[in-house]
């Protein structure tokens, strides 16, 4: 609950009223470096926005839905081949069969190793400490994927693809990679160990602008993001074997600055063992926030 509660305190911080110069220079730097979406993972355009619900009955145990993450980019110069943040993650679902409570902090990266023509290649990834709180886990990871950026005459890739005059966006992410999670502790017996997890994602979207841009400002957008993985290495004695996970829905959206805020539902099938998600299906409405 401290945690939550820290990452709200962050978000409100942007809106607060200080004295009108700090106020002034607060609200700048906050826009130029502060990224808030539901993981860090990605590149920009493909992230997915963090996702809020709160429940709090007079007489019943609190509620909650939570997928968030903040992060402060420490060199804000898109110039640069590689940019760096220090970012904390929440995920925390209590409305669903198996609950998820997962905290994680650290390090993340978008480097951009070459470039070849109207083509960028790029590795994005993160080192990271993790606390699974419904098995007291502590955990070390890392997630380190490839992917192409790809701005030409045809189909391009992690970036916008336009079409009725720009009030049509498509955008598809590919990504390949691996996890790693070194295990340290857990109150579960034999759960210790490290696991090597090869992974693949592929991120699509088809949104609905309310006139030609820019700004693209959204109406609606639909999405489907699917992720694959395997435990390769796992020197646990819990085997993993193959785990995926879909996420496919559509989001309205009601506001777009500070932030981009929206109404979503969706569809979600499968797990996401370094995140502390374990395997089961739902549907979902929340409220969606990203910067």
């Amino acid at each position: 609950m401290k945690r939550l509660w820290g990452i709200l305190c962050i978000m409100v911080c942007c809106t607060g009223e200080l004295s009108a110069q700090k106020a002034a220079g607060f609200k700048g730097w906050f826009i130029n470096n502060v990224k808030i979406a539901n993981s860090m993972r990605t590149l920009d355009l493909s992230e997915q926005p963090a996702q809020l619900q709160l429940t709090f009955p007079r007489y019943q145990a609190h509620s909650y839905l939570v997928n968030m993450g903040i992060a402060v980019i420490l060199n804000n110069n898109t110039t640069l081949n590689y940019i760096s943040d220090l970012n904390v993650e929440y995920h925390r679902n209590t409305l669903t069969d198996a609950e998820q409570n997962n905290f994680s902090a650290g390090y993340g990266f978008k480097w951009r190793f070459a470039n070849a023509g109207a083509a960028d290649y790029f590795m994005a990834g993160d080192l990271q400490y993790l606390y699974n709180e419904l098995n007291a886990t502590n955990s070390l990871g890392g997630t380190f994927l490839l992917t192409l950026f790809r701005d030409g005459k045809r189909l391009n890739w992690n970036t916008n693809n336009f079409r009725l005059n720009n009030r049509l966006l498509f955008n598809l992410a590919p990504f390949a990679g691996f996890q790693m999670q070194e295990i340290l502790k857990s109150r579960q017996n034999g759960m210790a160990g490290f696991i090597l997890r090869p992974e693949f994602s592929i991120n699509t979207s088809l949104a609905f602008c309310k006139k030609a841009g820019p700004p693209y400002d959204k109406l609606l957008a639909i999405f489907c993001n699917y992720t694959g993985r395997d435990d390769a290495i796992n020197t646990t004695s819990f085997k993993e074997h193959y785990t995926q996970l879909l996420h496919t829905g559509i989001n309205y959206y009601l506001a777009y600055s500070p932030f981009e805020v929206s109404i979503g539902a969706s569809f979600n099938d499968g797990s996401d063992p370094l995140n502390g998600r374990t395997q089961q299906q739902y549907w979902q409405v929340s409220v969606n926030f990203l910067k």
